[in-house]
């Protein structure tokens, strides 16, 4: 049976974070297995000694004859790293008009990347942003490390202290916090009016870090197809409401967020680190293995946005 890479309506139907990122990784496996690009690294990284169990193809001979003991060769993708997800819990995430709110989405996919690292044997940790930058799980690479993980994504909620302007300084507390040449995602709908944000994502890019930033909005968010007068609020800024034309205004707002993501681009375009910008109304499997597949050989790191409605 070949495995699906499950909508959103369906994921929402599983009991359990653990049961809905098992199945999003699933789906990853499944899709690699069927593409060329199977995102792995065969970068030669460093030796381990030979233990029973090893792919003995991986020995390397000339190093047992120089050293008189059996070495594998290890690759980049089979090194221990450290791999940091960012989770954006700024009450904004919380909007949603289908099965899957944004921090859910955001929560199940950042649960099935952690699957996925801790399975090549990195140290992968979680820090939410909300009014601070908190790291909730350090870095680690034990035996308990996917319950601990998975137990604070579940547990996250929207944090009502944080303000719409509070992301460009929590990504600057993660740049103070992620380890040097670590892996850093970037889970959160990118909705900071301030134009510090394109600058705090260049400061996380530094010290050798890979960094994947990935814009999670709602159908609803990308087209703004809403008709007639609408009150529209926001959870960051409470008892602000706008009652506008919906239709009139529809065009401003698009161009706003196309500026957005246009100053990200450029970002991820002169530093290094990859944006994909997607909704919730896609599979998480699908956002993972865009990604992957973008990356260069050797885990390098790649510019790229793409949107779809």
């Amino acid at each position: 049976m070949t495995l699906q890479l499950l909508p959103p309506d369906e994921i929402a139907q599983l009991k359990g974070l653990s049961v809905r990122a098992r199945a999003v990784t699933e789906g990853v496996f499944s899709g690699l297995h069927r593409s060329v690009h199977r995102g792995a690294s065969r970068d030669f990284s460093d030796h381990k000694e030979y233990s029973p169990g090893d792919d003995i193809r991986n020995l390397d001979w000339k190093a047992y004859a120089r050293f008189d003991r059996p070495l594998i060769r290890r690759y980049e993708s089979e090194t221990e790293r450290g791999a940091l997800l960012l989770l954006d819990v700024s009450p904004s995430m919380d909007f949603g008009e289908g099965p899957l709110s944004k921090l859910d989405f955001a929560r199940v996919t950042a649960a099935a990347l952690a699957f996925i690292l801790l399975g090549q044997r990195d140290r992968v940790g979680l820090a939410l942003m909300g009014e601070t930058c908190r790291l909730t799980v350090p870095l680690r690479a034990r035996g308990d490390q996917l319950a601990a993980l998975l137990a604070a994504l579940d547990q996250a909620r929207p944090d009502p202290g944080a303000s719409p302007a509070a992301l460009a300084e929590c990504l600057a507390e993660a740049a103070k916090q992620a380890p040097r040449r670590s892996l850093v995602i970037v889970l959160s709908d990118l909705l900071d009016p301030r134009p510090e944000l394109p600058a705090a994502l260049r400061r996380l890019a530094t010290a050798g870090r890979e960094v994947v930033v990935f814009q999670l909005l709602c159908p609803q968010e990308e087209r703004f197809s809403y008709d007639g007068h609408r009150k529209f609020f926001s959870e960051e800024l409470p008892g602000a409401e706008l009652t506008v034309d919906a239709r009139a205004v529809r065009r401003g707002y698009l161009e706003a967020l196309a500026a957005l993501r246009a100053e990200v681009t450029r970002a991820a375009t002169e530093t290094g680190f990859s944006f994909l910008s997607r909704t919730t109304a896609e599979a998480p499997a699908r956002l993972i293995l865009d990604w992957i597949g973008a990356r260069r050989p050797g885990g390098g790191r790649v510019a790229q946005h793409q949107a779809r409605p």
